[in-house]
């Protein structure tokens, strides 16, 4: 014996002489996903033991195969409403002998037969059997590579969404994914991003190669990611170096009279770059670089003994 047990919205199933039933269907409280009924109001049993219930609630009609902790919506749920493909409150349900439905739609006033198989993926009122274009997202079922898309979702001419493809095999679907190029093979984060994509401190340098991961804010970092030291080689007769970063002008204060023969800037090429403009006065050197581009420099100063370097940044 099958019994709707509609209040508690399950079907409880009572062998003969058992002192208890066992609930074969819902049971999961009151809702609308596929383990839960709203108010449950018919049901019918076909040949193979399948329970066909309506869902009165939800708009629906659910099937549950034995032994089953989930229905299948078979007619409806599609909301409520009164398209071919909806219910308002369907209340009884039977089955003839060649397994059609036959629902009571109680809030339409009117007896809907649907033919098992016969779901409406898309809402347009042709059963899937005979629809063309199954999920309705405008490309037909036979060059269709993506045969589920989410109503409403746009598509390209393999009838794909986003949310169906991920076009840099990352595992990430490309509509969740920004990082739409990861290179194959790389580990990525929810965001579909590797670490040869991100730059988590800000500094221009990747996480993949950054040696220095929390490099400050406005820090000026090397190649590796990590802050650069003012004096890149201990100096012992610059006093200071001023203002740095520096935009056309900047003034190199020795601590001595020492002898500088020559001043050139070496780019992180290797590059050779001679400022447009050296002034040696005494204990100070000033220098013009309004001919250099912005960028972060080795400022060599050579003397009569020795060459030394100092950082230099360029900033306009």
């Amino acid at each position: 014996m099958y019994i709707l047990d509609n209040n508690n919205y399950r079907v409880q199933k009572w062998a003969p002489g058992a002192t208890e039933g066992t609930t074969v269907a819902g049971g999961n409280g009151e809702g609308s996903a596929a383990n839960q009924f709203y108010n449950p109001y018919g049901i019918t049993l076909d040949a193979s033991g399948n329970l066909y219930i309506s869902d009165t609630y939800n708009h629906r009609i659910q099937k549950w195969a034995p032994g089953e902790t989930e229905g299948t919506t078979v007619a409806g749920g599609n909301g409520e409403g009164s398209a071919a493909n909806q219910f308002n409150k369907p209340t009884g349900v039977t089955l003839d002998a060649s397994g059609n439905l036959y629902i009571a739609d109680y809030g339409n006033d009117r007896i809907q037969k649907w033919v098992l198989g016969q779901l409406d993926s898309d809402g347009d009122g042709i059963g899937d059997a005979c629809d063309p274009d199954t999920d309705g997202d405008g490309v037909l079922n036979d060059i269709d590579n993506c045969p589920n898309t989410p109503i409403g979702e746009m598509v390209d001419a393999s009838g794909c969404s986003d949310s169906q493809k991920d076009t840099d095999n990352d595992g990430v679907t490309d509509d969740v994914d920004t990082c739409p190029n990861t290179p194959i093979g790389e580990m990525v984060d929810a965001n579909g991003c590797s670490d040869s994509q991100k730059d988590t401190d800000g500094d221009g340098v990747t996480d993949d190669v950054d040696q220095c991961p929390d490099t400050p804010i406005g820090e000026i970092v090397d190649a590796d990611g990590c802050p650069l030291p003012l004096f890149v080689e201990n100096i012992s007769f610059v006093k200071k170096v001023y203002p740095n970063p520096t935009d056309n002008e900047f003034i190199v204060e020795l601590k001595n009279n020492s002898k500088v023969e020559k001043i050139e800037f070496v780019d992180f090429s290797g590059k050779i770059i001679t400022p447009n403009k050296v002034e040696l006065n005494n204990s100070l050197i000033r220098i013009n670089v309004s001919n250099i581009i912005e960028g972060i420099y080795l400022l060599n100063i050579t003397t009569d003994k020795e060459v030394h370097k100092v950082k230099i940044v360029i900033e306009r």
